[in-house]
């Protein structure tokens, strides 16, 4: 007599095949749900200068940065309003994986030269805005 042993795509662990078996879109075999999203959610965040399509992948992702940081901002140590920060771009090719992401606060993510334009940008024509309806609300 033969015997089949089936191993889980994601942990690797042996499975009982008197429990439930889970399977993606691919046909790939888990021993448990967290093991299928996991992949899932990795083979999502993977795809070179594309945001991540399916829902919950981006917070995985972050999640496992801010795990992997201590929970903390890497530039201040702030444990407060912590935000994923891309090390490559998408726009630049690059990923939505845990190790393309770095943990930053609010502040520390938002301050000048972090987005090398593009948000520093939105941040200066908010201010001139910001100006603009200072001085019309001062004339009145």
């Amino acid at each position: 007599m033969r015997y089949t042993v089936i191993i889980c795509h994601e942990c690797r662990a042996t499975l009982d095949l008197r429990k439930k078996i889970f399977r993606d879109y691919f046909g790939n075999i888990f021993c448990c749900s967290k093991c299928k999203w996991e992949s899932v959610y990795r083979d999502d965040c993977s795809q070179h200068g594309k945001r991540p399509l399916v829902p919950g992948a981006w917070h995985w992702a972050e999640r496992q940065a801010f795990i992997r940081d201590g929970w903390k901002c890497q530039k201040c140590g702030s444990a407060a309003y912590l935000e994923a920060h891309h090390k490559i771009p998408i726009s630049k090719n690059g990923n939505s994986l845990p190790e393309n992401l770095i943990t930053y606060c609010h502040t520390c993510h938002i301050s000048p030269g972090m987005h090398r334009g593009t948000r520093s940008r939105t941040i200066l024509r908010a201010k001139k805005v910001d100006l603009t309806i200072q001085q019309t609300i001062g004339k009145g």
